[in-house]
């Protein structure tokens, strides 16, 4: 313990004298190489997680009042859910004016950039829509909440999708437990997460139907069963947990980079133009489908004695994600491969 109290003091203080020579060291190294810090990174990076999160850390950590003010705006419109095209090229322009670019010299930079702010402050506008779903009540048409009918469609749906061979007789009912819901009305559950869980749930069961109906059948095994619905709203936490603290950075920004990859074949093949890739609420359901296959994995691998053994699991699942996530080559595939039950 008392070892990796000092791994840590040393390595804030090691990066406490980096911050403090990091001004002189990117003096050098811009008039020795001609180059600023940020096309230096781009330069010498693939896109992806790794160059986007280096033209992060440079952006916020520049002591250039206008590099500030730019971060500043970008933060603010992501907050807005505000962040489009125009807003990313606009900071993309003041970036090349304040560093003195010559994008003639240097053609390819305005664009490696672009996709770079896209998918910083595109992650961050992400988390503001994830967190207004979840703040977003799920509740019965009984409680007259203002979202009743959307909410009342999006249960109906999740039941169809999980149990297409089952007719749901009524909103309020017993047959919710049957996929894993607590009571008679799933929205008394999806209480913590609001509509975020119930988008998530729904998601996964529709996109991939067979993959959802295959873990709920699982989660009904006789000895290593689990309540599907409970257990999905709480992963749902789990995912939210990961994108906020930046955990989920490097998938979504590897995410960005293939689809703009694609979208440029695309556009190239109906002599069109690709723009700016920005994470949207379909990767985020990714994700969570994502999370809730391979918790299913290492929950049956686990052979758990009984429910209780849920937080434990769960403890260990969280870890190796986030080992997993670490990586700068992480990316998430949800080309699932159904096992037995």
């Amino acid at each position: 313990m008392l070892t990796k109290k000092l791994k840590t003091l040393f390595g804030h203080l090691w990066f406490t004298i980096w911050l403090w020579m990091r001004p002189l060291v990117k003096w050098v190294l811009r008039k020795s190489t001609q180059l600023c810090e940020i096309q230096r990174i781009c330069y010498a990076t693939l896109p992806g997680a790794e160059r986007s999160t280096k033209v992060e850390f440079s952006l916020e950590h520049s002591r250039h009042a206008e590099i500030q003010k730019c971060c500043a705006y970008l933060s603010s419109k992501a907050e807005e859910q505000q962040i489009r095209p125009d807003v990313i090229h606009y900071a993309v322009y003041a970036v090349v004016r304040v560093k003195d670019i010559n994008t003639k010299l240097h053609p390819k930079f305005s664009g490696q950039l672009l996709s770079c702010i896209g998918s910083i402050w595109g992650y961050r506008q992400l988390i503001s829509e994830v967190e207004s779903l979840c703040n977003i009540g799920c509740s019965t048409a009984a409680q007259l909440p203002a979202n009743a009918q959307q909410v009342t469609d999006k249960l109906q749906t999740l039941w169809q999708a999980l149990k297409p061979d089952s007719h749901l007789q009524k909103l309020v009912s017993k047959q919710w437990q049957e996929i894993g819901f607590q009571g008679e009305d799933p929205c008394t559950d999806f209480r913590g997460m609001g509509l975020l869980a119930l988008e998530n749930l729904l998601y996964f069961a529709v996109t991939h139907e067979s993959a959802a109906r295959h873990v709920l059948s699982r989660s009904c095994h006789p000895r290593y069963g689990y309540s599907f619905g409970i257990v999905g709203i709480n992963l749902t936490h789990l995912a939210l947990t990961l994108l906020k603290d930046g955990a989920l950075k490097h998938h979504f920004y590897n995410v960005a980079v293939k689809e703009m990859k694609e979208a440029a074949l695309s556009a190239s093949s109906t002599s069109g133009t690709a723009g700016v890739q920005l994470p949207s609420l379909r990767h985020f359901h990714q994700v969570y489908c994502y999370i809730f296959f391979e918790f299913d994995s290492l929950w049956r691998n686990e052979k758990p004695r009984d429910i209780m053994e849920f937080n434990r699991v769960r403890d260990l699942f969280e870890k190796k994600l986030r080992a997993q996530l670490k990586s700068y080559d992480c990316i998430l595939k949800t080309n699932f491969v159904l096992r037995n039950v």
